[in-house]
């Protein structure tokens, strides 16, 4: 159930922050924070749902659900970047620009170990 909720938030985020206005960026930025919100629920609850089954989806193991945050939050710092770009100074908007790659190259990371030991 939350990571449906979090792939639907995650889905209307990125159709809001494709839109020409600041007012729909700031709306996919909240729906993109929902959508960061319900993927770090299930990164929390995981380990127990993992202590009670071993039947569990692939698409919900710790690695690909640090990958959906990672890519999110950065996700999130490029919007702020775009959004903020004119109003704010070269080291604020470049502290930013750092922190959405840092998470960016964190969710590259997680797929390249992913695909030396897929999942089973």
């Amino acid at each position: 159930m939350l990571y449906n909720l979090g792939i639907l938030f995650y889905t209307e985020g990125c159709h809001f922050a494709a839109a020409p206005s600041d007012q729909d960026k700031l709306k996919g930025v909240s729906k993109l924070t929902r959508a960061l919100w319900a993927f770090t629920e299930i990164k929390r609850i995981l380990p127990s749902i993992m202590s009670i089954t071993i039947d569990v989806p692939d698409d919900i193991n710790l690695s690909f659900i640090n990958l959906l945050i990672n890519y999110v939050i950065g996700m999130v710092y490029s919007i702020l970047v775009e959004l903020l770009g004119s109003k704010k100074g070269p080291v604020e908007l470049a502290s930013t620009n750092k922190a959405a790659a840092k998470h960016f190259q964190m969710a590259h990371d997680i797929i390249v170990g992913m695909k030396k030991c897929p999942i089973p």
